[in-house]
């Protein structure tokens, strides 16, 4: 969950009231004793209610995502706009950033492309936030739509500029 108030450590800090639960992959202990943990976003969740009798964060929360109803709901020329934008972007990027590198795959589920996209994107992470709140499916795909249309635009411009 994305920090609203607060800071991170110290009093309590206000969360955005819609976050993203994570599962896992790999941890790696360092020397120093921190650690680098590699997550993947499962789904969409609400906080319903704070609890703050514990040295972290807890709290009641409900599962946002509803896959079947919202997916059946977006319309194919929708879905296939929405991929064509995120290929160019992909593309573009890895042109004007030496170390960008587009995903291997890109999903053939709209759900799993509008999340991917959300997290590849490179916007600010109350940006971000906006588009984790935005409910239903077809709606965040047509707010990514927007997003990777301007943001095409101003990388083929820096890729313009660069090259004159």
């Amino acid at each position: 969950v994305l920090i609203k108030e607060g800071e991170e450590v110290g009093e309590a800090a206000t969360p955005y009231e819609v976050g993203t639960a994570a599962r896992i992959l790999h941890v790696e202990n360092l020397d120093d004793g921190r650690m680098n943990i590699i997550t993947a976003g499962e789904y969409r969740f609400q906080i319903l209610e704070i609890q703050e009798h514990l040295a972290y964060l807890t709290g009641r929360v409900r599962m946002l995502d509803d896959p079947d109803a919202e997916i059946e709901a977006v319309s194919e020329s929708l879905t296939t706009r929405t991929e064509e934008l995120y290929q160019a972007y992909e593309a573009l990027s890895s042109r004007l950033i030496f170390a960008w590198h587009p995903p291997e795959e890109q999903p053939d589920d709209p759900r799993e492309l509008a999340y991917q996209i959300g997290i590849r994107l490179r916007i600010s992470l109350e940006e971000k936030q906006n588009l984790l709140e935005t409910i239903p499916l077809e709606q965040l795909l047509t707010r990514e739509i927007e997003i990777l249309t301007d943001q095409n635009r101003r990388i083929a411009f820096q890729l313009t500029a660069r090259n004159n």
